[in-house]
């Protein structure tokens, strides 16, 4: 039996500086304005996947991609948004994990305090964080809802047919778009992805993301 938690905070601080990114070539400035677009008020999740697969440059391209996204929306008015990790499997907690890095509602400062503490961590429950991250997405008021996924693989040790049976049905409530981390294996679960095979390609790769959140029918 799969037990689900879900834990707001409980991880230590870790802000991930905008220099970090500018290294890296990454301006958030100008990914919203790429993206910007008259929309009524919407709400989106990011959920990000913290498998020990995810360790090294996927993780940090994952974080990097999350960070970017958030920077974005945070200026985008009207819209409601959360950053979602998950993982499972840790010592004392049996099944699936759901960290809380920035709540719908927040600031996102508290996200961004947050969010250099994501890192790669042990399993990954796929469909059970999806039904997590959905079922909170609903229950917010926009009429317009988005899930983001980021993820390089297939759920372990939970049955992948089981991410296959929830795909679908919470693409029936909202729109659902897969980002794979250096990994092609979104295109086997999500109708709408994209793969970011690096991180020159985050720009791109993010602003068509974005757009098939906030423009698919």
């Amino acid at each position: 039996h799969d037990y689900d938690w879900a834990v707001s905070g409980g991880h230590p601080k870790g802000r991930l500086e905008d220099k970090h990114l500018y290294r890296y070539g990454f301006n958030a400035n100008v990914f919203a304005r790429r993206t910007r677009v008259e929309e009524p008020s919407a709400a989106i999740s990011v959920l990000v996947d913290q498998s020990g697969s995810m360790s090294g440059e996927k993780i940090e391209a994952a974080r990097k991609a999350a960070y970017t996204l958030c920077e974005a929306m945070t200026d985008v008015e009207r819209l409601n948004f959360e950053l979602l990790g998950f993982t499972g499997d840790v010592p004392g907690r049996r099944g699936n994990i759901v960290y809380v890095f920035k709540g719908f509602g927040e600031p996102w400062s508290a996200g961004r305090a947050r969010i250099g503490s994501m890192h790669a961590i042990r399993q990954n429950y796929d469909a059970a964080a999806v039904r997590i991250a959905s079922k909170r997405l609903m229950a917010q008021p926009q009429k317009r809802r988005a899930l983001i996924v980021l993820s390089d693989g297939y759920p372990a040790p939970e049955n992948p047919e089981r991410l296959l049976q929830v795909v679908p049905t919470v693409e029936r409530q909202h729109v659902v778009i897969g980002i794979g981390i250096m990994s092609e294996a979104v295109s086997k679960f999500y109708r709408r992805y994209v793969v970011l095979q690096s991180e020159d390609q985050l720009l791109g790769t993010l602003v068509k993301a974005v757009r098939f959140a906030v423009e698919a029918r």
